[in-house]
């Protein structure tokens, strides 16, 4: 077991070194910051006199990953200095998206000399084209500012600048090692603009790329993507000739993925229906596709009413849960933050495996208990109105409009709100009874794509899970980073020793999201203390 998150964790035997892979390194499976280090330790110049930004920044890429700014980080050590009123309508990850996505990774930022649009440049961008901060520019354009100075202060570097200071070394001294004839990318959604530049570059063969992702998952920090923006992107690039790649001998082909072989139809329906609603009001910001379909039919999502009187929402159905009764390995609650899945725990106990929106992308589960997406929505109630408005005028005529601002957050909203429902093969619970509900309840009630039901004991829904089963699950959870999940996983398939290891993991990612210098130090040095236990136990297996 090792940290799925760390890029220094390679395949035993794959060289540190770009320029060291040979020809039984491949095929090679290796993550975008794996691949990014490797580079990175080939570009950087080892040099005491060399006071280049950017060769600092490959030199933190190579020695020092705790600098690293990833989202998590960002919320936690960042945000706080940040938020004002900015995140009364906002929070930290659109104006972090934004950051990333647009004014450090995007096609622009790439273009402009310093690797970031300045203010003026930022401000003049097409609306339509970025359309959440149209109506706040300036306000976000200050707190990037002051992102970049704190960042500065802290040493501390982000996945743009790794990627740009990468890019400028590569401008000045070509690639050491060969390209690649064959480049797959999976889940190219997740990358920045930028970052499709340099895998761009690793590859000798214009017509061996294949690019697969899905644009209604744009919900990864920093993603703003299109598949027609990246062909038009790689399009100019390789017509301008600017970094030396050859360019294509003729025009890359759209494969279309309509079947679902994950999902039946009633989950597949009711996600079909949020990717048109982002496809009808927003068209550029999601490429436009034919009607996804799934191969067998099934259950409707199941919509609860709960009770308003409840201080905590679905108290009653939540409250089977506890001592011995909790969901299984393959059921999940997701939630919107943190702070929601703690409030759930210290009420009902650790019931089941919890997940943010952002932590559940990319796993998938039997069940899923989506819980208060709309209560906790960035997007006001009027604006959830607004689109059930605009759906039903549709139908007649479309002349209401809200493509613009200030109802762009809602495009956003969607796309989170897909991510939610597709994370479901079997089942999908939706509890929310806040009025922000309403209007995507009653949407998808008269379009016949969910049942609503009176909220019950939760405990009819348990799924019975064998300890071969929480041990899959907590591989799962441990291999998407998830270690507080995995934990619990391992607890309950009495695996003690993946438990230990995966509860030091969980000490190192504590220790790297604390702030104060000794309170991050004894943090550290606890989790020193697990993994050398953990070493101690795998010695003596070995011995034994």
């Amino acid at each position: 077991m090792t940290d799925p998150l760390n890029a220094l964790s390679y395949r035993v035997g794959t060289p540190q070194k770009y320029s060291d892979l040979s020809d039984h390194d491949f095929p090679l499976f290796i993550t975008f910051d794996q691949l990014a280090r490797m580079i990175a330790v080939d570009s950087h110049i080892d040099d005491p006199n060399c006071y280049d930004r950017h060769n600092f920044i490959l030199a933190k890429v190579i020695n020092d990953e705790s600098s690293f700014i990833t989202y998590d980080i960002f919320t936690a050590n960042y945000w706080p200095r940040l938020c004002s009123t900015l995140a009364q309508y906002f929070g930290p990850w659109l104006v972090f998206s934004e950051f990333m996505g647009v004014i450090k990774g995007s096609e622009q930022a790439f273009r402009s000399p310093s690797g970031i649009l300045d203010r003026q440049t930022y401000a003049e961008l097409s609306a339509r084209t970025y359309p959440v901060f149209a109506e706040d520019r300036h306000a976000l354009y200050s707190a990037f500012e002051s992102y970049s100075k704190l960042k500065r202060e802290r040493g501390g570097y982000d996945m743009a600048d790794r990627t740009y200071a990468i890019l400028k070394a590569l401008s000045r001294n070509p690639l050491k090692g060969q390209p690649v004839d064959h480049l797959y990318v999976d889940e190219v959604q997740d990358n920045l603009i930028i970052d499709i530049m340099l895998l761009r570059m690793l590859c000798n063969n214009a017509d061996g790329l294949f690019w697969a992702g899905d644009t209604a998952q744009t919900i990864s920090a920093g993603s703003s993507f299109r598949f027609a923006d990246l062909k038009s992107f790689i399009h100019r690039t390789e017509a301008e000739g600017r970094v030396g790649i050859q360019k294509c001998s003729k025009k890359p082909e759209l494969f279309e993925l309509a079947i679902n072989y994950r999902s039946h139809g009633g989950i597949v329906n009711c996600a079909q229906s949020i990717v048109k609603l982002i496809t009808d009001f927003w068209p550029e910001s999601i490429d436009i596709l034919r009607p996804e379909c799934a191969m067998l039919g099934g259950p409707k999502p199941v919509f609860f009413a709960g009770s308003e009187d409840e201080s905590l929402p679905y108290e009653p159905f939540l409250s089977g849960l506890g001592g011995n009764r909790e969901l299984g390995a393959e059921q999940c609650i997701i939630v919107r933050d943190s702070v929601v899945r703690k409030q759930i725990r210290e009420r009902f106990g650790d019931i089941a495996v919890i997940l943010t929106l952002q932590e559940s992308k990319g796993l998938e589960f039997d069940d899923v208990f989506l819980y208060n997406f709309f209560e906790d929505s960035a997007a006001p109630l009027s604006q959830w109105r607004v689109l059930l408005m605009a759906f039903n005028i549709q139908a007649t005529t479309s002349s209401l409009d809200v493509s613009g601002s200030p109802h762009s957050v809602l495009c956003t909203e969607l796309k989170n709100l897909y991510v939610g429902v597709t994370r479901a093969r079997k089942k999908l619970y939706l509890l929310d009874n806040s009025q922000k509900s309403e209007p995507m309840r009653q949407l998808w009630s008269d379009e016949g794509l969910i049942e609503v039901a009176p909220s019950t004991d939760i405990c009819r829904y348990i799924g019975e899970s064998s300890p071969e089963q929480w041990a899959a699950s907590g591989y799962k959870l441990f291999n998407a980073g998830q270690f507080q999940e995995a934990i619990r996983c391992f607890e309950r398939a009495d695996l003690p020793r993946q438990l230990r290891i995966a509860q030091a993991y969980q000490l190192r990612q504590i220790a790297t999201l604390t702030v104060r210098a000794t309170e991050r130090q004894r943090a550290f040095l606890a989790a020193a203390e697990a993994f050398v236990r953990c070493a101690g136990e795998a010695l003596g297996a070995q011995k034994n």
